[in-house]
């Protein structure tokens, strides 16, 4: 009797944490065509959901697939456990959920649902990445119109890394709405320049900090080139620079230089996890590099950079858990050539228009490629290159659309 109320009882929160989700994605449908005339974002991201929960219940149902999530989350799911019991409002858990986002959020949800199974945590886990689904594709109307929006939002729906991943009880969805809030600060700098744009900038450097802090760093950077290039734009009615935002940007960038580590510290700290990884023999082993020093990091970092935007290579893959990212791989290798393709015919659009864009992709790209040890981590820390670069890709694609009318009074 009591295993059936624990099972009823969770299929009843099942029940609400999916009707949570579904006003999540009728609000986001709303303020998109409420902000964005002409973004219709009811589809893809219904599709988006539905794709990302048949997923997560696809893993759960058959044994043989579990593994595929990593063994990461059962101790995420002890902590969020630990962190929900031993926390009151004023307690352990602020201190917790900063201190590791993901956890602490589920914890939260914890202390609120008590569910009895991980799936309303996957539910929660996906309900981000909707979010971020959504603000990309506001970002990308807002450079290209209300299609490209569209197109962004559909191809992210079916990405197959972002589908799986979203679904993991990890860092990846946290840090997929950072990333989304960044680019969408990053396009209203660069087109608008005003105290909106921090707006979305600052929660969203945050959210990445307090969930991988070397990311949240690299996205904090990537905002401040943008905020360079956007301050030496001639921009507003009068077209005018913003000499006064470039110096406030000068300095806090030596404010964070004196209090950030020293670079021999970080190349140091960089090298460690380096030689750490090197001694694994697994077939997805990435070769040794010397990353102890500016100069050979410069040296190193192109075919680190090929390593983590190409492999893992089909021919590499050993056993049936690998084989399933086969489909992720090509998937990644299709976007990449396509986008590529597109950028060489449209050289102009690339340097006026996706600006912002290429900042906060080369920072990503640049943090990921020191940061993976081997071709598995860094299949998924591609997920959120690829979150950028389908971006890209929508404005690429759509590069004869104009903007939105409320943008074009710049």
């Amino acid at each position: 009797m009591l295993t059936d109320d624990r099972q009823l009882y969770d299929v009843l929160v099942v029940g609400v944490t999916l009707m949570a989700l579904g006003w999540l994605i009728v609000g986001l449908v709303r303020v998109a065509r409420r902000t964005r005339p002409g973004l219709e974002l009811a589809r893809p991201l219904a599709a988006a959901a539905a794709t990302r929960i048949g997923v997560a219940a696809l893993v759960a149902a058959v044994p043989a697939l579990r593994p595929l999530r990593g063994p990461d989350e059962i101790n995420f799911l002890i902590e969020a456990h630990r962190l929900a019991e031993d926390s009151s409002f004023l307690g352990p858990m602020p201190r917790g959920l900063l201190a590791n986002l993901h956890v602490g959020y589920m914890g939260m949800q914890e202390r609120l649902l008590e569910p009895t199974s991980d799936f309303p945590f996957r539910i929660g886990h996906i309900a981000l990445a909707i979010v971020a689904i959504a603000i990309v594709a506001i970002a990308v109307t807002d450079l290209a119109g209300p299609r490209a929006g569209r197109i962004s939002a559909w191809i992210l729906a079916f990405e197959p890394t972002n589908v799986f991943f979203s679904g993991v009880l990890h860092k990846e969805a946290p840090m997929l709405l950072g990333e989304a809030l960044v680019i969408l600060g990053a396009v209203r700098m660069y087109q608008r320049r005003d105290a909106l744009a921090l707006l979305f900038m600052a929660p969203g450097i945050a959210i990445a900090w307090f969930a991988r802090p070397y990311a949240g760093a690299a996205l904090l950077v990537a905002c401040a080139a943008v905020c360079v290039h956007a301050a030496l734009r001639r921009l507003g009615p009068e077209r005018r620079r913003a000499p006064r935002m470039l110096v406030g940007v000068g300095l806090a960038a030596i404010v964070a230089a004196a209090a950030a580590p020293a670079p021999a510290a970080v190349f140091r700290t960089v090298q460690l996890s380096q030689n750490a990884n090197a001694t694994d023999a697994s077939n997805l082993a990435l070769d040794p590099v010397d990353f102890s020093s500016l100069t050979s990091t410069g040296t190193h970092l192109g075919p680190r950079v090929k390593a983590l935007l190409l492999q893992p290579y089909p021919w590499q893959v050993a056993n049936a858990n690998q084989r399933a990212g086969v489909i992720g791989t090509a998937a990644a290798w299709l976007l990449l050539t396509l986008t590529v393709m597109l950028a060489v015919t449209r050289l102009r659009l690339v340097v006026t228009t996706l600006m912002p864009l290429l900042y906060v992709i080369g920072a990503l790209t640049l943090i990921y490629t020191l940061s993976a040890g081997n071709a598995g981590t860094g299949f998924r820390y591609r997920t959120h290159i690829l979150v950028v670069l389908v971006a890209i890709f929508a404005v690429l694609l759509l590069a004869h659309a104009k903007p939105m009318r409320y943008l074009s009074r710049r």
